[in-house]
């Protein structure tokens, strides 16, 4: 399992992961991810080998800030596996290494945040069991309320 940070060779990649409307829910596409230029947008995709299995993307700057965060903060939004290859762990095997990624890629930032929309709770377990806990702040989300969730390096 690794990380592959999204470039325009990925495009077929992206143009095939597949997500059901009950996916759709709770995570962006990330053919509609991959639209949004952003600089501080960070797409990646999670590989078994040739298989890309799980989406994501780690947000730096202004967003994590609407999320109550600070500077040092990384928002990790759009977070999905391709309905193929669910109930196979890969969530929870890439959730287990961000951690590490982000400590080598982004060495200033303390704390990795996430806002989990109200009603996601097979999310939210898996979440916690990855050593995520639930800050109890909430905030209005564009269908539900939000439940903002951090991982914290200090």
């Amino acid at each position: 399992m690794y990380f592959k940070k999204f470039t325009v060779e990925d495009e077929p990649r992206i143009q095939n992961y597949l997500l059901t409307e009950d996916q759709l829910l709770y995570t962006a596409s990330p053919r509609e991810v991959i639209k949004i230029e952003d600089c501080e947008r960070h797409p990646i995709l999670a590989m078994d080998e040739d298989l890309f299995v799980t989406f994501f993307v780690l947000h730096e700057g202004k967003d994590p800030l609407d999320f109550l965060g600070t500077e040092h903060d990384i928002l990790l939004r759009s977070f999905s596996t391709d309905v193929r290859y669910e109930g196979r762990g890969y969530a929870t095997k890439v959730l287990e290494k961000i951690p590490s990624y982000v400590q080598e890629n982004f060495p200033h930032i303390k704390r990795i945040i996430l806002a989990l929309d109200e009603g996601n709770e097979r999310a939210r377990a898996l979440y916690i069991k990855q050593g995520y806990t639930d800050t109890e702040l909430r905030m209005a989300g564009r269908t539900s309320n939000l439940h903002i969730l951090q991982y914290s390096f200090v």
